[in-house]
């Protein structure tokens, strides 16, 4: 299910420009971008 609690059906029905490809490939990159990303804790403020 993407964010924001919408079904891959609803964003076809709102989108119907897209295709289920499209939504797929969106989400395969979405996907890969956040498991390639790195956080750093910032230093204790103090």
């Amino acid at each position: 299910m993407p964010a924001g609690g919408w079904t891959v059906e609803q964003v076809l029905d709102e989108y119907d420009h897209l295709s289920l490809e499209d939504v797929r490939a969106c989400l395969g990159y979405a996907r890969d971008v956040l498991a390639s990303e790195r956080v750093y804790p910032a230093p204790a403020a103090g």
